[in-house]
């Protein structure tokens, strides 16, 4: 019986890749707080800032234009999965939650390559019982000559 390979979509690798990260590891997070220390000025309309302020960071390897590194933000894992109170936050629920649906997004992936083998086996059954008959036709008209 021959295999088929088929390349995997960039959709399930990724699912894969997070499912490895989430599963594989193991890595326990641990709640911080959201105080920090900043070392430098920060102005609102020219004036120094005070009161509650909203911030978003982010890893790059580049001082502009580079690519994100380290972990995934909760914004990535909001829009790839929909999970969560919201894109802020990622608690261990929302891991699990993220786990679960890395999990049902490759079961569904395999049962789409579950119907295309079906099918594919279908085809080549049609196609072998085609190719049987004409074997027979060119042999009748061979012992014909």
């Amino acid at each position: 019986m021959t295999k088929l390979k088929t390349p995997m979509n960039t959709k399930a690798k990724n699912l894969l890749v997070v499912l490895i990260l989430l599963v594989g590891t193991q890595i326990q997070l641990f709640a911080q707080g959201s105080a920090f220390t900043y070392q430098g000025r920060l102005n609102s309309n020219s004036v120094p800032a005070n009161g509650l302020y909203d911030f978003e960071f982010s890893l790059s390897n580049a001082p502009s234009g580079g690519s994100q590194i380290g972990s995934p933000m909760a914004q990535d894992f909001y829009a790839a999965f929909n999970l969560g109170q919201d894109n802020k936050h990622i608690t261990t629920i929302d891991e699990g939650g993220v786990a679960l649906a890395a999990i049902q997004g490759l079961d569904q992936k395999l049962n789409e390559k579950d119907t295309e083998i079906k099918s594919l086996k279908s085809q080549n059954d049609s196609l072998s019982q085609r190719l049987n008959e004409l074997e027979l036709v060119v042999k009748a008209l061979a012992e014909k000559k």
